[in-house]
């Protein structure tokens, strides 16, 4: 009984991983639309679903913590800058509106579901793990079999384009890839520096690096070198000071590799290229001229309704997040997005400075920088897009912080007890 119980511990966070990440988005049409409607459903249904099933064998009650408050108290905001947008409600603009409460029970019942499962920090390892592979299996499968149904009702982007590389994996889009990816490889390189080495972190780390050079994102590489910085930081605080020169000089020699190997295959980096080319003259490249020419749709927010936001093309896409907030709920919106940011990042700070105060399990510690850098993946990427608004990047992120909360709690709880 208790091997099958440890079985359905690990193995029901796995599946809630695998049912987001290869969600079959272009299963239901030639866009993402649909797909994306029926995941923003269907996975918090899943979700009560296990959750009833739990409290039920368990005798359970409902617990929450206070980034679930603030779910509730961002999004209660929100909800009410829908009331400068009366005259032209439809019903997709106003559950919009609803998205941070949405967010905020899904995380609450994540939140429960691994409380009852006894989430540890050793388990959120395993989906660190697992997430690597599953990108390694579907990515494969655009290689050997690209036309296929299996791989084309998950995504029906090409791993090359015009640009080049442009691979985005499951989650389409390549800076949502790198949005989910790079925390993760800062969980593998400080395992593997400090002497938790297997064959399968090496090659995981190398393979998802090779997909952040491959993804052709700008945010991506921003990304990178910030995590870095805050990276070595916190080695530094925390008086890691060998690893701080052996990640230096490694990141310098990888650096270097990177740029050899995109300056001899120009070609496959077109986007990258022409994006530094156009940097280099003063100019700008086509993806950034497309986003400021979105930005300027802001104006008719501001000149309508600049507190809540009026925005008059409610099909309008602005592939930046502040943008985006900014338009449709007004600098009252933007400022809320922030806010929840913000407190996020204190949040898994305040984790970060629990695990390194409580355990010296390298296992552990690497969980919580991992965690703390996704935090600031929230900051950087909604440059790039709006990563809290896909709902395959949203929901990933949020069951993934929901499983870090309730191993923090159970950690806590198992400290008070003796344990």
């Amino acid at each position: 009984m208790s091997l099958i119980l440890i079985k359905t511990n690990t193995v029901i966070p796995l599946l809630l991983v695998t049912c987001i990440i290869l969600f079959p988005t272009y299963y239901f049409g030639n866009t993402a639309k649909e797909g994306q409607k029926i995941l923003f459903v269907m996975f918090p249904l899943l979700l009560v679903s296990i959750l009833l099933v739990l409290m039920y064998l368990k005798k359970a009650k409902i617990l929450y913590d206070n980034l679930f408050l603030i779910f509730c108290f961002v999004g209660t905001l929100q909800f009410f800058t829908i009331i400068s947008k009366f005259s032209f409600m439809e019903i997709s603009f106003i559950i919009n509106h609803f998205r941070i409460i949405a967010y905020g029970f899904v995380y609450l019942v994540v939140y429960n579901i691994a409380i009852n499962l006894n989430m540890t920090l050793d388990r959120l390892r395993l989906v660190y793990y697992f997430i690597g592979l599953i990108l390694l299996f579907y990515i494969l499968l655009q290689i050997l079999i690209p036309e296929s149904t299996i791989v084309t009702i998950i995504s029906n982007r090409k791993l090359i384009d015009y640009t080049g590389f442009r691979i985005g994996g499951p989650f389409v889009w390549s800076y949502i890839m790198a949005f989910v990816i790079l925390p993760i490889i800062f969980f593998f390189l400080f395992e593997i520096q400090n002497k938790k080495i297997s064959f399968l972190n090496i090659f995981l780390i190398f393979f998802l690096l090779v997909l952040t050079l491959l993804s052709q994102s700008k945010a991506a590489y921003l990304a990178l070198f910030i995590y870095m910085y805050i990276y070595i930081i916190i080695l530094l605080k925390y008086k890691y000071f060998k690893q701080v020169i052996r990640v230096t000089i490694v990141g310098f020699i990888l650096f270097s590799i990177a740029t050899l190997y995109v300056l001899e295959n120009q070609d496959m980096f077109s986007h990258l290229v022409n994006a530094l080319s156009a940097y280099s003259d003063g100019n700008s490249d086509v993806s950034t001229k497309t986003r400021l020419k979105q930005l300027s749709s802001i104006w008719i927010t501001l000149d309508n309704n600049m507190l809540l936001g009026t925005p008059l093309d409610v099909d309008l896409i602005i592939e930046n997040a502040y943008g985006h907030y900014l338009y449709y709920y007004g600098i009252f919106g933007l400022l809320n997005l922030l806010l929840l940011i913000f407190f996020i990042i204190i949040k898994l700070y305040l984790n970060l400075k629990f695990i390194f105060k409580n355990t010296i399990d390298i296992r552990h510690r690497s969980i919580g920088i991992s965690m703390f850098l996704s935090g600031f993946s929230l900051l950087i990427f909604s440059l790039a897009g709006s990563p809290l608004d896909a709902n395959k990047s949203s929901y990933l992120f949020l069951l993934i912080l929901g499983m870090y909360s309730a191993a923090i709690y159970n950690f806590r709880n198992d400290n008070n007890n003796g344990k």
